[in-house]
């Protein structure tokens, strides 16, 4: 996006779509397997790649600096800057499909499709010890009647 004008690029097929808080950039997930940070000002975008499966979901976190993705098997939130993965979580169930980071990027919600959602604390984001574990504190619930509504999961 540059001032209001589309501009057209050939990337194949986009899932999803975010815009940063500040309203400079705008993240994309698609079939190709990446997760692309286009910049309000032009130019190429950076492009991260890591997932095995199509990007369903993409999201900023506080910042403009954090990105979440999600593809069938695997949730990441990357590091813009660092363009590098801080933190991931692997489903050999292959059943992810959405995630969010709370306004202050310490804890993640991650939807599925069987209709729970997974909350991780994700307050030592970047610290490499600490990622090997996070996936094991985990809490998992079915979504109530009013969340399956608000997410139109059946």
């Amino acid at each position: 996006v540059q001032g209001n004008r589309l501009i057209r690029v050939d990337i194949g097929a986009v899932l999803s779509v975010a815009v940063s808080p500040d309203g400079q950039l705008v993240v994309t997930g698609g079939r190709d397997r990446t997760v692309r940070v286009w910049s309000r000002s032009g130019g190429a975008p950076l492009v991260l790649r890591g997932h095995a499966g199509s990007v369903t979901s993409v999201a900023f976190g506080s910042g403009p600096s954090r990105i979440i993705s999600v593809s069938d098997d695997q949730l990441r939130v990357w590091d813009r800057g660092r363009k590098n993965t801080v933190f991931q979580v692997d489903s050999p169930e292959h059943n992810l499909y959405s995630a969010a980071l709370n306004s202050d990027d310490s804890t993640i919600i991650l939807q599925t499709l069987n209709a729970h959602i997974q909350i991780f604390d994700c307050s030592t984001c970047g610290d490499g010890t600490a990622i090997q574990t996070l996936a094991a504190q985990n809490i998992t619930r079915a979504l109530t009647d009013e969340e399956r509504l608000t997410f139109h999961v059946e």
